[in-house]
């Protein structure tokens, strides 16, 4: 039951982290912005729309998912691709926060048996666990462009997202490359805030060592 315990709250909170970073990474509008200059795709492929709108509309629609935002700026093909990808968002967005919510609800109830022990397993169930799936992403970067269409395969029923980059706005300002590089700053955020919760919770560990009875410095 102890090791159960631990794994499931270890479980939860890889979601919850991994989830998080997708969500912020998704939706910086400075990396949006940066990576078409630093790619040069306005004038490759001699965009006339304003990109800082569409960039701007563009993240607006993936919250809240209203394509009158889009419209205007897409074609009817596109916009129908950008309306899965909402859905797909959505769902992460209801899966990260039943996760933490259920997550508050584990550490409540067991607030008293919240001992080193138990802390310390889920640290170590983190650790596992991250470097896991850390370890097959790794394995999917081998072969970016196959794991690339294997996970539209999976996620989307329809072809909408076969985009025509000599016509398609959307691939022309979201390339490969920008999902690739999207990964890797996925990657980075998670392992940060991987680091910050152990830390956080090794702090945890160290304040229950300190007796505030014996603890002369008081």
């Amino acid at each position: 039951m102890f090791r159960l315990k631990a794994f499931i709250i270890s479980c939860l909170l890889f979601i919850v982290l991994f989830l998080s970073a997708v969500e912020y990474q998704s939706l910086d509008y400075k990396f949006y912005r940066d990576f078409q200059k630093k790619e040069n795709l306005k004038e490759i492929y001699n965009i006339e729309k304003d990109l800082d709108k569409i960039n701007t509309d563009l993240i607006k629609f993936l919250k809240v998912g209203d394509k009158d935002l889009i419209k205007d700026d897409f074609n009817n093909k596109e916009v129908r691709h950008l309306e899965d990808c909402y859905k797909i968002f959505k769902a992460g967005y209801i899966l990260r926060d039943s996760c933490f919510i259920i997550l508050i609800v584990l550490f409540f109830i067991n607030k008293n048996d919240l001992k080193d022990r138990l802390i310390d397993k889920i640290i170590k169930y983190q650790i596992r666990i991250s470097v896991f799936i850390l370890l097959f992403l790794g394995l999917l970067f081998m072969n970016f462009s196959k794991a690339f269409i294997k996970f539209h395969q999976i996620f989307f029923d329809n072809d909408l997202w076969l985009l025509d980059p000599n016509k398609d706005l959307l691939i022309q300002i979201m390339p490969e490359k920008f999902f690739i590089e999207n990964v890797i700053r996925i990657i980075v955020i998670f392992v940060i805030l991987e680091i910050v919760v152990n830390l956080a919770f090794k702090k945890i560990m160290e304040a229950r060592d300190v007796d505030p009875i014996c603890d002369k410095s008081k």
